[in-house]
Formats: structure tokens, sequence, C-alpha cells
């Protein structure tokens, strides 16, 4: 079942290899929402969308404002789902 869902994963994880490519130095570990939103090029309502699935990341470093998520485990997210459809 393709949905616009399964997509925004898709495009999500095609805009992360890209990312991967261009990159040559240490790589960000700790990302805003705003942060997550462009390093994927998604928009604030598809990481709501993301947000709301029971096995997504939960918001760390929560001493610094608004927090920060951990990449690599929103990477790890987006291939297990990826895998499951």
């Amino acid at each position: 079942m393709r949905t616009a869902y399964t997509q925004d994963i898709i495009d999500a994880l095609e805009q992360l290899k890209i990312q991967r490519q261009l990159q040559q130095e240490v790589p960000q570990v700790w990302y805003t929402k705003a942060d997550l939103c462009k390093h994927f090029g998604i928009t604030y309502n598809t990481l709501k969308r993301w947000e709301k699935h029971k096995n997504f990341p939960l918001l760390e470093l929560k001493d610094l404002c608004t927090g920060r998520y951990d990449i690599r485990k929103i990477e790890r997210f987006l291939h297990k789902m990826q895998i499951k459809q």
C-alpha cells in the first residue's frame, strides 16, 4: 500500500543519501525540528506525522530550549519503515 506517508519516507531517505555523498566533514548528530525538516527536505507537518508514529525516536537534550533529535535514530526509524512497506 503506497501512501503519501510512504513517499515522504522514500524521499527523505533519498535526500539523506545525497547529503551523505556531499558531506566531507564529521556529520552533525543533534538536530532541532527545523534542522530535521531542512535535512530531509520535508515540511513541518510531515515531521509532526512522523512524531505520531509509535516507533519514532523521542526528543532528547530537552534542557536546550526545544530539545534535539539524534539524527542516527531518525535514520534507523526511516530505514525500518521503508523495509516494512
